[in-house]
């Protein structure tokens, strides 16, 4: 029996969108279906993720620096799972780069430049689920969280904002003119993770029949 070709799958969304419950459920979907999956984060733990997330006193720029750098790590940890025939669903990727660093922080010149000038760019990927619930549902999960909130969630609600309008901006600018990947499925609903990841997991099933007929 041939075996399924592997998928690139970013999920991206805000904070408390639902990201990280979302690609656990795919991966377990995926495990039912016999498809070899693995999940990688855009930030790896160690240093510098801490750094990104943690330090208060990095400027924009340092982190957006210290962001892309350390997403080539990614890079490499992606293309060897691709290769070895596994499918990668990453949390967050080149749209969180943009909307993150770029948009929110009023950096997009200078992140449309790192990415276009590095020499390992993010891969393009087959399918970007954009989780796009109503921001108050995604602000009221993240203050309900029991861990310490890091960097990002403890800005302001204008960043929040900021963040919201750059996915719905960069996405919008990927739907007219596809650059970063080939298909995208957007929920923008709030539901249950197990039913988010089906909805998703059958839009892809449907984009790849789409592909194959």
């Amino acid at each position: 029996m041939a075996h399924p070709t592997p998928l690139l799958i970013v999920v991206e969304g805000v904070n408390g969108s639902g990201k990280s419950s979302i690609v656990r459920e795919l991966q377990d979907l995926l495990d039912k279906e016999h498809r070899p999956s693995v999940i990688v984060d855009i930030i790896p733990k160690g240093v510098i993720r801490t750094l990104v997330k943690e330090d208060h006193t990095l400027s924009p720029i340092q982190r957006a620096l210290l962001f892309k750098v350390e997403s080539m790590s990614a890079h490499d940890i992606v293309k060897r799972h691709l290769d070895a025939g596994k499918t990668v669903i990453m949390d967050r990727g080149i749209f969180s780069f943009l909307a993150f660093q770029g948009y929110a922080e009023d950096l997009e010149w200078e992140v449309e430049m790192l990415e276009t000038l590095c020499k390992k760019p993010f891969l393009p990927c087959d399918v970007a689920v954009f989780l796009n619930p109503p921001l108050e549902v995604c602000q009221m999960r993240v203050a309900t969280r029991p861990e310490e909130k890091d960097h990002f969630e403890e800005i302001s609600e204008t960043f929040d904002q900021k963040v919201y309008d750059g996915y719905r901006l960069v996405f919008d600018q990927e739907r007219r003119r596809p650059k970063y990947t080939k298909h995208v499925v957007e929920i923008i609903d709030d539901l249950p993770p197990k039913i988010v990841a089906t909805v998703v997991w059958e839009g892809i099933k449907d984009h790849l029949q789409q592909l194959s007929d």
